[in-house]
């Protein structure tokens, strides 16, 4: 639960609930961070402090981000999870 009146900013009290996921290992290296969208959706905040949420994981060491990937869990160069798109499979026609 996010305590919207606190003296911790909200993206840090959700940087914080990711971390300890990570921590936890429901989160693991090279699995993608829950989108803007989803963190949006789930904790009912704005996009930019989603994105605030993705830069304090990534300032934390936590996380990495890819443009046009997303973000995922581990140090920069990692191998990552891909959750969408073709995973390399093409139908010939």
């Amino acid at each position: 639960m996010l305590d919207r009146e606190g003296p911790v900013p909200i993206y840090k009290q959700v940087a914080d609930l990711i971390r300890e996921r990570i921590e936890r290992g429901e989160l693991k290296a090279g699995d993608p961070v829950p989108s803007e969208a989803k963190l949006e959706k789930d904790y009912e905040i704005a996009r930019t402090t989603a994105r605030r949420v993705a830069r304090e994981l990534r300032e934390q060491g936590m996380a990495y981000t890819i443009q046009g990937e997303g973000t995922f869990v581990g140090k920069p160069g990692a191998p990552h999870t891909l959750t969408s798109g073709f995973h390399g499979e093409f139908r010939q026609t």
